[in-house]
């Protein structure tokens, strides 16, 4: 059981080093991102009041 363990962590990374970089070549670097998230839940099965972060503000860096 642990040699299938190991073999899966090494193709986790394989996988992600092949479509790493893919992944960041989405966004043009310069570009401007704002971004905020928020949690809308319940406690007891009552509505709680929604929770907003603060808004992040960046831009994309170029990295060669």
């Amino acid at each position: 059981m642990k040699m299938k363990n190991v073999k899966n962590f090494f193709v986790l990374i394989f996988i992600s080093l092949l479509f790493g970089p893919l992944a960041m070549a989405q966004t043009t670097a310069g570009t401007s991102v704002t971004n905020q998230a928020s949690v809308d839940y319940e406690v007891g099965g009552v509505a709680q009041t929604p929770v907003d972060s603060n808004i992040s503000d960046f831009v994309v860096a170029l990295y060669d």
